[in-house]
Order: C-alpha cells, then structure tokens, then sequence
C-alpha cells in the first residue's frame, strides 16, 4: 500500500484553496475610522478591537474571550474568520514587525492571531488557523493546536 504524506506547507496551501475566493490583498492606507476603543474597516465594515492584551492564549479561552467581551457599548464580538484577519495585515511596513497599522492598532503584539476558522478535513480536528503579522519570513498564517496557548486575540464584529 503506497502512503501518501502532505507536508505542512503543502497542508497549508491546501487550507487557503479550500477557503474559496479570499481577497488576500493590504488595503489602501485610510481605510480605517478609530476610536479610543475599536477601529472600523471603512471597505468591509468590520469593527475590530482596537487594543489587545499582552498574555497568549488557547483557542477556547480567545473564543470566550470575545463571546463575553463587552466594548464599546457592543456585546455581539466574536473570533475572526482568516480572511478577515488576514485583510489587516498591512504589507506596506515591510521590515518592521508587527505587519499592521500601528496607528490603527497601537501595541500590537508580534505573535499569532487565533481565527474561528476551522481545519480542512485532511487535517487534525484539533487545529484551528491563526495569523502571524510577521517573523523571519513576514506575515504568515497557519494551522496549531488550539489546546496549546500560542496566541493572541483581536475580536472583530
């Protein structure tokens, strides 16, 4: 019996495909619209949070994070799809880390995102994507386990 092995970036190319049709591209400077507390994407109109905390955190603990969180007057924040997470990363700063609009998202910190976005079938059900905006290679994303506190989190509604 012929064994048939994918590697992680072969999985991970695999995952994008299986995403569908995703707009990947930095979105043009002045896009967003800030408060103290959220900052709005003027293009899909997603309110973000705008600070976030310093401690990484399991996917469990990121998802109830947001599914309690109560900001700026709004209680309906939840985990972020990939795309939607990946739609921030602003290629613009190349060379400087974190890959985001630091003044959009002050003190953000260098690390992975938690998405909500599940694993492709061939892949661990444990795993779930997350979202790097930057390191060696810029930014990337990925899948890891979510029992694992590897990330951060950045709520969307």
């Amino acid at each position: 019996m012929r064994r048939f092995f994918l590697s992680r970036a072969m999985l991970t190319l695999l995952a994008v495909l299986l995403l569908g049709s995703v707009a990947w591209a930095t979105a043009p400077s002045g896009k967003f619209n800030t408060t103290a507390e959220t900052v709005v994407d003027v293009h899909t109109q997603l309110t973000w949070q705008r600070t976030v905390g310093a401690t990484k955190l399991t996917w469990a603990q990121a998802a109830a994070l947001c599914d309690g969180l109560d900001l700026a007057g709004k209680d309906d924040w939840r985990l972020p799809h990939l795309q939607e997470l990946y739609s921030l990363v602003d290629f613009n700063v190349a060379g400087v880390n974190p890959y985001i609009d630091a003044t959009a998202f002050p003190d953000t910190p260098f690390g992975a995102f938690w998405s909500a976005t599940p694993p492709p079938p061939f892949a661990a059900s444990n795993n779930r994507f997350f979202v790097s905006f930057g390191g060696n290679y810029g930014p990337n994303h990925g899948l890891t386990p979510m029992d694992s506190p590897v990330a951060f989190v950045r709520c969307v509604r």
